[in-house]
């Protein structure tokens, strides 16, 4: 199986430079009348050329980050965190990171975000950057905005534009960066990597300039269908199993952010805007672009059935090994059939850091606040009231 990325030290395009370490989607959750099928699509191939990138870090890393846990044949990011890993951190696994970054930007109709971009704005932080595609291309696509992708495993490429750097932080841990700093916090895809959501979106509100953003994009792989093609002794089912119980053994939720609307808004952010779009899995669907998007979501998940289910079945779970690997060879053909029409949830939040907003609403409830005091004096003077009972109206009236 894989192994961590080998180091590939040479240019992707003349524009960049070696990394020195330190639109509203069309098709809504709502429409219950999203999918349609797509005559004969029982058996599809899905071509995916993505390569190879290289490794590398921040600053001075220490060994120990570099020294991977191995488990069954696959890497895992150092025990040097708290943080337990479920997916490994190897090539393989790398390959179906992109991918999903692939099959995201269709879903946008090629857009990278859906936060508001404003034109001043200066830098932003990818959380979990993984492979670091989504920060390269960001930065590609705004060479005057500085972009800081961070991860607890280097396993991003050595050659990016020279507006983007790689670091190793802990996103679980208090961040290492000022208050007010980022224009853009973006998060993208670290269900079951964290155990309090609502510390990292307090971290992520105390980072955030005022009038800043944050992105929060994460997949519910519970497998659904609206037609009941996903039988009771389906191999799917036993995904979902795995997915939920897992998660209950690990006392994390693997499925969704649990309360993820009233968590930001716990850590003062205004302005929440949810989009929630129904993924199909495979290329069943008769829209081109939906089916498009279905091929390469099931390509990310064959490509590394193995990597997404590995810690949780075996070292979790504890299911038997032989038990495992028939389940393997089940849910590959699960998947291949057209017949089944499947999907996963995808959710998108975006949400306004809203000091800037408050500030101006403070100051607006202060000049009230004098206003409602001088009318309280006036009407004082004008109906003779006693002193005593003056001064009680007015501390009243300031509340």
């Amino acid at each position: 199986m894989g192994s961590p990325r080998p180091p590939i030290d040479r240019p992707v395009g003349a524009r960049w430079t070696r990394s020195m370490p330190s639109c509203k989607p069309k098709i809504p959750l709502t429409n219950q009348n999203f999918f349609t099928l797509q005559d004969g699509s029982l058996e599809e191939d899905v071509d995916s050329a993505l390569g190879d990138d290289a490794t590398t870090s921040t600053a001075s890393i220490s060994s120990s980050i570099l020294e991977y846990r191995n488990f069954q044949g696959r890497t895992f990011h150092s025990d040097k965190y708290n943080t337990d890993p479920l997916t490994p951190n190897d090539e393989q696994q790398a390959m179906s990171i992109d991918i999903t970054h692939h099959y995201l930007t269709l879903l946008l109709d090629g857009e990278l975000t859906l936060t508001p971009l404003k034109e001043d704005m200066k830098k932003v932080l990818d959380v979990g950057t993984g492979t670091g595609i989504w920060a390269i291309d960001f930065a590609d696509e705004h060479p005057n905005i500085e972009v800081i992708g961070t991860d607890l495993s280097p396993i991003q490429p050595s050659w990016v534009p020279p507006n983007v750097k790689f670091e190793i932080e802990d996103a679980t841990e208090t961040w290492s960066w000022s208050d007010n700093t980022f224009d853009l916090v973006h998060m993208r895809y670290l269900i079951g990597s964290i155990t309090d959501w609502g510390a990292l979106f307090k971290e992520a509100f105390r980072c955030c300039k005022p009038d800043g953003f944050v992105e929060s994009v994460e997949v519910n792989p519970i497998f659904l269908s609206d037609d009941n093609t996903i039988a009771d002794d389906s191999p799917i089912k036993t995904w979902n199993k795995v997915c939920q119980e897992g998660g209950k053994a690990f006392r994390r939720s693997l499925c969704e952010v649990p309360d993820d609307v009233q968590l930001l808004r716990a850590a003062r952010f205004m302005d929440i805007q949810v989009t929630d779009f129904k993924v199909p899995v495979g290329g069943w669907a008769k829209d081109p672009k939906l089916r498009r998007v279905g091929q390469f979501l099931r390509a990310t998940i064959e490509n590394d059935l193995e990597g997404y289910t590995l810690m949780t079945y075996q070292h979790i779970l504890g299911w038997p090994k032989d038990e495992y690997e028939l389940f393997l060879v089940e849910m590959r053909k699960a998947l291949r059939n057209g017949k089944i029409h499947g999907y996963m949830r995808n959710r998108f939040i975006t949400a306004l850091q809203g000091q800037g907003k408050a500030k101006v609403l403070v100051d607006l409830c202060d000049v009230l606040r004098h206003a409602l005091k001088r009318l309280a004096y006036f009407l004082m003077s004008w109906l003779d009231v006693p002193n005593t009972r003056a001064r009680f109206w007015v501390q009243r009236s300031a509340v």
